[in-house]
């Protein structure tokens, strides 16, 4: 009889955590991020996220040619949590908008010295863009009695590859860890 109240003590407790905090690596915040999730109604399996995200990556060639990018990025994204008590496959349908800049730093030959070398001039460009990417979450969700909860699972993403459109691999994997209350 104590362990049946206890079961349905600890239900009640997660099942009333209707919001959360926490902090995302990789999936759709690209590199780390701080995000919100709520559900619409009390107790309902339906519910929203968004976040602040900061990306970067950095990338160079054999040539000398070196590109980075850092951006700051918004999710907004529609779940739905099935499941009950502490453990839910979470899935997941948003987009993902930023700012981002791009730096790019290019060598062209100019020329021949006369040692039998080249002459190179180093090409600069930084620029500052828009940039979306769609994506969708699946994965596992816990939050325990005390209120901890973490996150783990796979995140495809796409874009309509217009100007504005992120590149992005297909699959991105992601953990997070926070608080629902």
């Amino acid at each position: 009889m104590m362990a049946g109240l206890a079961t349905t003590a600890t239900a009640q407790d997660t099942k009333n955590k209707d919001h959360s905090m926490y902090m995302e690596i990789g999936g759709a915040s690209n590199f780390v991020g701080i995000n919100y999730d709520a559900r619409f109604k009390k107790d309902s399996p339906w519910g929203y996220r968004t976040g602040l995200n900061w990306c970067y990556s950095k990338s160079s060639s054999i040539f000398g040619d070196s590109q980075s990018l850092k951006g700051y990025t918004v999710p907004i994204e529609v779940n739905y949590l099935l499941g009950k008590h502490k453990s839910h496959l979470e899935l997941g349908a948003g987009v993902n908008l930023g700012i981002y800049n791009e730096h790019y730093i290019g060598y062209k030959i100019i020329g021949k010295t006369d040692n039998g070398g080249y002459e190179m001039i180093a090409n600069k460009l930084s620029h500052n863009t828009f940039g979306y990417f769609f994506y969708g979450d699946i994965g596992y969700r816990h939050v325990s009695a005390k209120g901890f909860q973490f996150r783990t699972g796979i995140c495809p993403s796409f874009n309509f590859n217009d100007s504005h459109g992120v590149s992005r691999g297909w699959f991105y994997p992601y953990v997070s860890f926070g608080l629902a209350f």
